[in-house]
């Protein structure tokens, strides 16, 4: 996952025009891999406009987003 603000904000874009469950397919990857934190997960789904495709799906997004804590902390 980009760290840099704009890379973040260009990945947001390239979600948004896609279907919403492809973005939860995406934090899932991202955690189940640990290829993101989830600080930056976080910072991707922050805006108004991502929380309104998510909110049918966020149960499972908030799951997920606590999953990363946790892989991070066994890792340690």
């Amino acid at each position: 996952m980009p760290g840099d603000r704009y890379e973040v904000n260009d990945a947001r874009r390239s979600l948004l025009k896609m279907k919403s469950n492809y973005t939860v397919e995406f934090i899932w990857i991202m955690s189940k891999f640990s290829a993101s934190t989830r600080e930056n997960i976080e910072q991707l789904i922050r805006t108004p406009t991502m929380r309104a495709l998510l909110s049918a799906h966020q149960a499972r997004v908030n799951e997920l987003v606590e999953s990363f804590q946790k892989s991070q902390e066994i890792e340690l």
